[in-house]
């Protein structure tokens, strides 16, 4: 069936070829405006499927649903009294119901184009952006991800790296229409455990690395892998091609897991795409890369030794959608950049400042040491941790932090509804002994302490943490703030008459 949000299905048209019982109603007259299963959205028309999430099982919202106009509920049992003319639908598994409704109104436009999923703990949105510029910028593929969706028309804010299907379905029909080939989506361990990626067709598939973070959700990093895993397996002939960074421990372990057609990268001698030769300066990264279809070399304007992993993961994947080597190159050398990933922003003559999104120890360690490796300018950092977060993380930010920076100021991230001495104590607790430290409270006047210390020794100013972030979270409520938007005005007020 070739769906259209702009058509009316009918309750028998949408689940024609999916197991349901109908318990009242006509469900072969009963037409549908949209499908959705949050009971505030619902208006007249619309379908209500009643799904289990994380904190709450829908069926308790079916009255509040019935109470905005939905007379068309699927559920996964019956209620204890319904009106006679409703049409209620019993289903095993409402999730899979509302994708499957999903597909048919939105014409299942994963089936349509080639979906890049890309997962790991550090390095997804990167290698997203990069992989969208080889494929032949926006109009060519779209993006899903952390810092936003692009359909081609147009950039929309996420409020989660990875959306569900009521968010993604239409994201990927509207892509389809503006003429996208193809969509690179960021995918989050939460997303493949909370089953939100369950309906959409991947054709390639990325795993970039695995590093402590995201515990105070999973447990372990054992679990974490887990989830990680679980976006790879099942696979089979008709499965995504897996292409996976084998340097990484978890990433070799992956590799001996996934069946089917898969590539490996890296530094390691047994790596199909093997980085024989790399060179790092503050300005770009170039490689070398030995590769089944001969040698490959680039240079892309990214800063630091980590992003060469994610420009190979995004060249290797390009390839397999059919890009050439020597097109890749050179769509490379015009990389524009991420926002908030190693973002450099004007400063005073002889001053450097970066502004990234490192919010784990693997992150915060890869840029330091790379910043470390190609500069003996002195190094001040700015940064916290999230409240409300893995707490595990902190002292061991704190302590590479300490012992790869010349000075360090700790300060607020998003502390959300904890006490933000208690996030500055974790972190301050694996600090003792290393670079000098102090504490401000107030982000935006610990990054103008930091700037000033910076300019002050034409050193490096790297303010971790929330990267591309418009926001701050304090308590509960969200409140304009943006690292660079601070920075560019210290650079206004203290520039020299």
């Amino acid at each position: 069936m070739n769906g259209s949000p702009g058509r009316r299905y009918t309750i028998r048209d949408i689940f024609a070829a999916f197991p349901v019982t109908f318990c009242s109603g006509n469900p072969g007259q009963c037409t549908v405006r949209a499908v959705t299963s949050d009971s505030r959205r619902v208006r007249p028309g619309d379908l209500f499927i009643a799904k289990k999430g994380e904190q709450a099982d829908g069926t308790q919202f079916i009255d509040a649903a019935i109470a905005n106009g939905a007379v068309r509920i699927i559920a996964e049992k019956a209620p204890p009294a319904m009106a006679g003319t409703m049409v209620y639908g019993v289903v095993k598994d409402a999730r899979a119901a509302a994708v499957h409704a999903l597909n048919v109104m939105y014409g299942d436009p994963s089936q349509q184009m080639n979906i890049i999923g890309i997962t790991g703990t550090n390095g997804k949105t990167t290698t997203a952006f990069l992989l969208q510029h080889l494929l032949g910028g926006r109009l060519q593929a779209g993006v899903i991800g952390t810092v936003y969706a692009d359909t081609g028309k147009e950039r929309i804010p996420l409020g989660n790296t990875t959306p569900d299907q009521e968010t993604v379905v239409p994201l990927l029909r509207e892509m389809s229409r503006a003429g996208a080939h193809a969509c690179v989506m960021e995918v989050s361990s939460h997303a493949v455990v909370q089953r939100r990626i369950e309906g959409i067709r991947f054709g390639v598939k990325i795993f970039t690395n695995l590093t402590q973070d995201h515990l105070d959700y999973h447990g372990t990093m054992e679990s974490y892998y887990a989830a990680k895993e679980r976006f790879f397996i099942p696979s089979g002939p008709a499965a995504a091609v897996a292409l996976i960074n084998i340097d990484d421990p978890y990433g070799r372990r992956l590799y001996g897991r996934v069946a089917g057609e898969k590539y490996s990268y890296g530094s390691s001698d047994d790596a199909d795409w093997r980085i024989t030769d790399s060179q790092v300066n503050l300005d770009a990264i170039t490689a070398q890369v030995a590769t089944p279809d001969g040698p490959f070399s680039f240079t892309c304007p990214l800063v630091c030794t980590h992003n060469i992993y994610n420009v190979v993961a995004a060249s290797l994947a390009a390839q397999r959608c059919g890009i050439p080597l020597n097109v890749i190159a050179e769509r490379l050398r015009t990389f524009p950049g991420v926002a908030g990933r190693m973002e450099r922003v004007p400063a005073a003559e002889g001053t450097v400042v970066f502004i990234d999104y490192a919010h784990t120890p693997d992150a915060v360690e890869h840029v330091l040491r790379s910043v470390r490796s190609i500069t003996d300018k002195k190094i001040i950092t700015v940064f916290g941790c999230g409240g409300d977060r893995d707490r595990l993380k902190r002292p061991r930010m704190g302590a590479l932090a300490a012992a790869l920076s010349d000075h360090v100021i700790v300060t607020n991230d998003n502390p959300r509804t904890e006490d933000p001495a208690v996030i500055v104590r974790d972190i301050c607790a694996g600090m003792d002994g290393a670079a000098p430290y102090e504490i401000i409270y107030d982000r935006e006047q610990a990054i103008e302490r930091g700037y000033e210390k910076t300019c002050a020794v034409q050193g490096i100013l790297l303010v971790l943490g929330k990267g591309h972030e418009q926001y701050q979270i304090r308590g509960t409520e969200k409140t304009a703030f943006s690292d660079r938007a601070v920075i560019e005005k210290l650079v206004r007020e203290k520039e020299p008459i």
